[in-house]
């Protein structure tokens, strides 16, 4: 925690003072603690946790090494340490911060010149791109529960099962391995629903000759997982098996260009060549991947205009996928941690069809 304050400082202007975290995810980030209402003041010298009664005593048993401090008007005692203090620049998350609130914390902080250039969410931003060990172990565990999820699966999906009674066990299980959450919205879309990439499970039942794509994950003390697996029920077409094939293809080649160093748009740009010259550029019209970690979706992006470069801990997925609007949709996705010399896999699902 102290190593992370420390870094954040390194990447701020040098005329900052002070800065203030209204953010839940970058409190967590800066604190490891989680609560619900808040606010983080850091100076050069100090680190203050303000919170409410609800919340006051999770916040003192933390062991967090910060002056806890209980207010019902958190703004006005920030206003107290800044004045205290005598801090004049406070740096604020102008990503997380209304027009409104702004204004109010301008008259409230009248003796200071506030920061909303985003330098700091940039900062936070930079910091998180790459993970920790703690970090990564935290990721793993919730992939191991996903895979575990994955098998536990297979066998409801089956033709007269509905896609929301099979998303409902899905969540119940991961939830039941010990899991804090599903790492968002459980996408389980089967037959004509599959070719939307974030379809919402409905009560379609499952039928002969579907192709169903499962995109789930897990968090485990915050952090998520994130993965996808498209498996076929009864038996497949030609064109079926050669538009999973396809995918499959773009997503391994994909896989073999991730490690420090590379852009990330070459990622996108392998998985994106090989489905345009098998004829489906027009049924791809998403991202490759994207980073994960206390947010499901953050950098580095993996598309086709990320100027972004893989440094090595950086954990992202790779998902490329062909829709055919009406039809039936495939996508496969891993995430992994990028590595000096290539990418480990944290997934141990296998990406052959499964025809069930």
């Amino acid at each position: 925690m102290k190593d992370i304050i420390y870094n954040l400082w390194q990447l701020l202007p040098r005329e900052t003072e002070a800065v203030l975290l209204t953010s839940r995810v970058s409190r967590r980030y800066i604190s490891s603690v989680d609560i619900e209402e808040g606010l983080v003041l850091l100076t050069k010298s100090k680190a203050y946790y303000l919170t409410d009664f609800r919340y006051i005593e999770k916040a003192k048993n933390s062991g967090i090494d910060f002056e806890i401090i209980c207010s019902s008007k958190a703004e006005e005692a920030i206003a107290e340490l800044l004045d205290r203090g005598k801090i004049i620049n406070l740096s604020l998350e102008a990503d997380n911060i209304t027009v409104a609130r702004a204004e109010r914390l301008k008259k409230r902080f009248s003796g200071c010149t506030l920061d909303l250039s985003g330098e700091l969410d940039k900062a936070i931003s930079t910091l998180r791109l790459v993970k920790t060990s703690e970090e990564i172990e935290k990721i793993k565990k919730a992939q191991e529960i996903s895979d575990k999820a994955f098998y536990h699966i297979l066998p409801l999906l089956k033709q007269g099962v509905t896609e929301r009674e099979a998303a409902l066990e899905l969540e119940f299980f991961i939830r039941k391995q010990g899991a804090d959450d599903v790492a968002f919205d459980i996408i389980l879309a089967s037959g004509p629903n599959s070719s939307m990439p974030h379809a919402v499970p409905t009560d379609r039942i499952i039928q002969e000759g579907d192709f169903v794509v499962l995109d789930f994950g897990s968090v485990v003390d915050g952090y998520h997982s994130d993965m996808t697996r498209t498996v076929a029920i009864g038996s497949i077409t030609p064109e079926q098996r050669h538009i999973y094939d396809t995918v499959l293809i773009a997503q391994m080649q994909a896989l073999k260009t991730v490690k420090e160093g590379t852009e990330c748009a070459k990622v996108d740009k392998t998985a994106r060549q090989i489905i345009e010259s098998a004829g489906f550029g027009k049924n791809f019209g998403h991202g490759t991947g994207h980073g994960v970690g206390l947010e499901i979706h953050e950098g580095p992006r993996l598309t086709p205009v990320s100027n972004e470069t893989f440094k090595a801990n950086m954990v992202v997925t790779v998902e490329p996928g062909i829709y055919l609007e009406g039809n039936f949709g495939v996508r496969i996705e891993d995430m992994v941690r990028v590595t000096v010399d290539g990418c480990e896999i944290f997934s141990k699902v296998p990406k052959d069809l499964i025809v069930l």
